[in-house]
């Protein structure tokens, strides 16, 4: 085959290329698209025009099912949407199977964090107004082998593995049946200066109004006396919670008899100064700083964050 020949080949194969991915982003902006194993193990999803400036009015869906054995892996690769200082006007949510991720709305530059899936479901939708529009984003999604509840199930799980601030759990196979027999651990460990709220989505086990068959256990910290025991229906026993300490030791038990649709939980370090207040300095130092949640990123809606600063009574307080 002659150069050009060649040449001419790779070009075609580009604009082909070119002209599937933008036929990719208009279904999802019209009918929704559905992304399975028949698509590939792992591929790329964008808003139209990426590289250049998505439309205005857009609402647009796309479903990344993996097998049932499988998880997905998300990767940002590319964000900016129209800025949201005051208001939020185009914006993207993403959902881990039934639950809307930690911190969507995600707009402006505010970058989602990547993560892999707590089931074999991610959901992303996307919605642009009328008015300023951007350059959009590229995010690449892959079918992982191996489900972290499995994991939690054999040698146990320390979570966060990178540098998230909050995740889900779920029990294994969640929203269908767990399995009989299971033993599962988690350990999510926050920096020191943290504590970790829990929110339960939704909880049901084995009926346990006479003994107990299927529990989840939770350890605040590493004493005995921090133990929570959830066990049958949301309603009944589980709780949201903030928890005293920097490290949750989570423990699922099922038995070999009956199962239900388990457990759905989401944890998100806060600020220690947010749930009871702060006395500082707690050493030697004389100096110190002291900033609003999550900053230099914007900070959360409904905080009450409170410290005390105190000092020797011999000195003073330097504000400057």
């Amino acid at each position: 085959m002659s150069r050009r020949a060649l040449l001419f080949l790779i070009a075609i194969i580009i604009c082909c290329f070119q002209q599937c991915k933008s036929q990719f982003s208009d279904d999802a902006c019209s009918t929704g698209v559905v992304i399975t194993e028949e698509n590939g193990l792992s591929g790329t999803i964008s808003t139209p025009n990426y590289p250049d400036d998505y439309d205005n009015n857009l609402n647009c869906t796309w479903i990344i099912q993996a097998p049932a054995n499988k998880l997905v892996e998300v990767q940002i690769q590319d964000f900016l949407l129209e800025s949201c200082d005051f208001k939020v006007y185009d914006f993207l949510d993403i959902y881990d199977g039934e639950t809307l991720y930690s911190g969507a709305p995600f707009c402006g530059d505010q970058l989602p964090l990547d993560f892999e899936s707590s089931s074999s479901q991610v959901r992303f939708f996307f919605s642009s107004d009328f008015s300023e529009i951007a350059r959009g984003f590229q995010i690449k999604w892959t079918f992982t082998d191996k489900l972290l509840s499995d994991v939690a199930c054999s040698s146990g799980v320390i979570i966060p593995k990178d540098n998230r601030s909050s995740g889900i759990i779920s029990s294994p196979n969640y929203p269908d049946n767990y399995y009989n027999n299971l033993n599962c651990n988690w350990t999510i460990q926050a920096p020191e200066d943290k504590v970790i709220a829990v929110r339960f989505v939704y909880f049901m086990l084995e009926d346990c109004s006479s003994t107990i068959y299927d529990y989840l256990q939770i350890n605040d910290g590493e004493e005995l006396d921090g133990q929570r025991l959830f066990c049958e229906s949301e309603e009944n026993n589980a709780k949201n919670f903030v928890s005293s300490t920097n490290q949750l030791r989570l423990r699922f038990v099922s038995d070999s008899s009956v199962t239900a649709k388990g457990f759905n939980l989401t944890w998100q370090f806060k600020d220690v100064a947010c749930i009871s207040g702060v006395i500082i300095p707690k050493d030697n130092r004389s100096s110190g700083i002291i900033s609003s949640p999550n900053y230099p990123d914007n900070y959360y809606n409904n905080l009450n964050c409170n410290w005390t600063i105190q000092a020797p009574e011999d000195n003073v307080q330097n504000r400057n």
